[in-house]
C-alpha cells in the first residue's frame, strides 16, 4: 500500500467527497440501506450533506485516501474527538472500485495511529446493524459493541455504536 498516502480534504475537494460518498452509498450499500433511500442519493445530495463539515470543521479532520502515482482520491475518513478527550471515527469510506484491496486497513491504521500520538484512550463509532462487512472489519480491528443503539432521523436504520480501547 506504499502507492498510497493521506491528504487533508477541503471545501475545494467536495466533488471527489462526494463521489466516493455517492459510489459507496449506491454500491457499498446493498443490503445495508433500503433501497428507495439507498438509489436516490445524488452527487448534489452528496454535496450539500458534507460541505460544511469542510466549511466549518468545528475540530473534526477530514482525509483522503490518494493514490500517490496521480493523486487520485479513493476513499476518505473523518474524525473528532469529544469533550472527554474520546476518538470519533465519523466515517469511513473507500470507493467500491476500490475495495478489497487494502485501503480500508490502512486507513484503519492511519486513524488509530493519529488518535494514540494525541493520547487518545478510545474511539467511538456507529455502524449501520445490516452492514456485516463493515462491523466484521471493525470486529477484526478490535472494535466491540457497547450495548448503545440509535436510529438518526435522516437514516431511518439501527445503528449500533462500536469502541476500541487504544491502550
Amino acid at each position: 500500500m506504499s502507492q498510497f498516502t493521506f491528504i487533508s480534504a477541503n471545501e475545494d475537494d467536495i466533488e471527489d467527497l462526494a463521489s466516493i460518498f455517492c459510489a459507496c452509498w449506491k454500491e457499498s450499500y446493498i443490503g445495508v440501506l433500503p433501497e428507495e433511500m439507498r438509489v436516490t442519493m445524488t452527487q448534489t445530495q452528496a454535496k450539500d450533506l458534507w460541505l460544511p463539515s469542510l466549511v466549518t470543521p468545528n475540530g473534526k479532520e477530514t482525509m483522503f485516501l490518494v493514490e500517490r502515482s496521480d493523486m487520485k482520491r479513493i476513499g476518505m475518513y473523518r474524525i473528532g474527538t469529544d469533550k472527554e478527550d474520546n476518538g470519533h471515527l465519523y466515517a469511513l469510506y473507500i470507493h467500491p472500485s476500490y475495495a478489497g484491496q487494502g485501503g480500508g486497513t490502512l486507513a484503519m491504521k492511519e486513524i488509530l495511529e493519529n488518535f494514540k500520538s494525541r493520547g487518545i484512550l478510545r474511539i467511538f463509532l456507529w455502524v449501520f446493524e445490516t452492514n456485516s462487512n463493515a462491523r466484521k472489519f471493525y470486529e477484526r480491528n478490535g472494535f466491540e459493541y457497547t450495548g448503545q443503539q440509535r436510529i438518526q432521523e435522516e437514516f431511518p436504520v439501527l445503528q449500533l455504536q462500536m469502541c476500541k480501547q487504544l491502550i
